[in-house]
């Protein structure tokens, strides 16, 4: 029809917000990044932007505002991203040496992104994963000169993972670092899955997954290439023994991708439990709900893998009617459910939470011998990483100390019989004679690590 004009250009949408009485106009559709959505003008003001925000993602990982579905593009997803200055970082840190603090510049802050990636679990199924990376900026400039994967001292429920806190002995590792710690399988975004610290085939691979997403991301947002960068392996506590297992995993069973951008420079590994077995008898003479009740998780995490080491034997079998209570909200990851349990009382008003005594039959706390401890012995034979077949190439370095409160001795010095003949393994004991608290330990342990750090970028130069 004459004097009708077909609009064949780009629907736009009008604000009634505008600059001098002018009204911007702006694209129906959306554009983003891997952070935030926005729809560009179609006026002349190209620098206008309408509808900026982040992205929300659904179960589906897809952006329930632009259908941004970021895995289809890229090997990683920003689901968040936080912001501290040092001295937001260093207040809630005890005991930590002055002159450690004056190391970092007023103007540090770090900038912590919640990356998900994908990994798989052992059954070969897909799964997201979620991790912290933590990069420190220098005024207003991202300072990366170096990337560390920095085992978890300690994962025992869902509020103890990287995603959900910051941890406070992160910074001991940050002297121009990007540092990359990953939830494991049964926490952050896989919180069904029952796993952890004793997992460790899990934990390499996811570990190793991570890193590449980790990497790829900082290629993408810094330009600068992970893989050219001196990369550092650490762990204390937990973390001592898991980064361990990630050395053995990088040089024994790691994939031919792995190997090429994977190029571990130093492992800093610190009072871990480096035989399995020996945690299980120490978590059990601990009378410390903590501990207690990652006894039992762990005892129920090498039943779901290692089933053929258990038979026919019920790990119920072997709990008071307490203990039993338990076991749902383990298996549930129910924190709430898990403190409800720890706080009950009886009739009289009395706790019933009194230590492993309290949730484990006589039989399994006093007998070493019963069914149970061998099925969990056997268990842990899978996981061990003490089992005179692997020598490390790599350099290593594990500190310990004999007199730590939570780590016996003993696990220190099996791996120090063990590979205390290499020349690439050095032992750092700690405090021979007095005795020193786990936490505290572990501010020695950091405050050591990230003066090695520097040390050896210095003589790096």
């Amino acid at each position: 029809m004459k004097g009708k004009i077909l609009l064949t250009c780009i629907a736009v949408v009008s604000l009634l917000t505008g600059c001098g009485g002018h009204t911007h106009t702006f694209e129906s559709t959306f554009s983003h990044d891997e952070e935030f959505h926005w729809r560009n003008a179609t006026c002349e003001h190209k620098n206008e932007k309408a509808d900026l925000g982040p992205h929300t993602f659904n179960e589906d990982f897809e952006c329930t505002i632009c259908h941004y579905k970021p895995f289809a593009e890229v090997t990683y997803c920003i689901s968040k991203v936080e912001k501290r200055t040092v001295k937001d970082y260093l207040k809630d840190i005890v005991k930590i040496p002055t002159f450690v603090a004056e190391l970092f510049p007023e103007t540090l802050v770090f900038k912590k992104y919640e990356l998900l990636y994908k990994s798989t679990d052992l059954e070969g199924t897909e799964q997201i994963m979620s991790s912290s990376l933590t990069i420190p900026y220098i005024d207003d400039e991202a300072c990366i000169t170096g990337f560390v994967v920095d085992s978890h001292p300690t994962l025992t429920d869902l509020d103890e993972c990287p995603t959900h806190r910051w941890d406070k002995y992160l910074i001991n590792c940050l002297p121009g670092n990007a540092v990359f710690q990953c939830d494991l399988m049964g926490f952050g975004t896989q919180s069904d899955k029952i796993s952890d610290y004793h997992c460790k085939h899990l934990l390499e691979r996811n570990t190793a997954d991570g890193m590449l997403a980790a990497f790829d991301f900082i290629e993408d947002f810094y330009d600068i290439s992970c893989e050219d960068l001196p990369q550092y392996n650490v762990g204390y506590s937990q973390g001592g023994y898991s980064s361990l297992a990630f050395l053995r995993y990088m040089e024994t069973d790691a994939t031919e991708e792995e190997k090429e951008r994977i190029k571990i420079k130093h492992t800093y590994s610190g009072s871990g439990a480096y035989d399995i077995n020996v945690m299980f008898n120490t978590c059990i003479e601990i009378e410390d709900f903590q501990y207690c009740h990652y006894l039992i998780k762990g005892i129920l995490t090498t039943h779901e893998y290692h089933p053929d080491a258990y038979g026919s034997i019920k790990v119920e079998d072997y709990l008071t009617d307490y203990g039993k209570q338990f076991l749902q909200p383990l298996i549930n990851k129910d924190n709430n459910a898990l403190q409800a349990v720890l706080n009950a009382v009886d009739k009289d008003g009395k706790k019933l939470y009194t230590g492993p005594r309290s949730v484990f039959v006589d039989e399994y706390y006093s007998n070493p011998d019963s069914e149970l401890r061998k099925a969990v012995t056997r268990a842990c034979e899978y996981e061990n990483l003490l089992d005179n077949k692997w020598l490390p190439s790599g350099e290593l370095t594990m500190y310990y100390s004999p007199c730590d409160t939570m780590v016996t001795p003993e696990c220190s010095k099996k791996a120090e019989k063990l590979f205390g003949e290499l020349d690439n393994v050095e032992f750092v004991v700690a405090d021979e004679e007095d005795h020193i608290d786990h936490q505290d330990y572990g501010t020695v342990f950091y405050v050591s690590v990230l003066l090695e750090l520097l040390t050896d970028k210095i003589f790096d130069f």
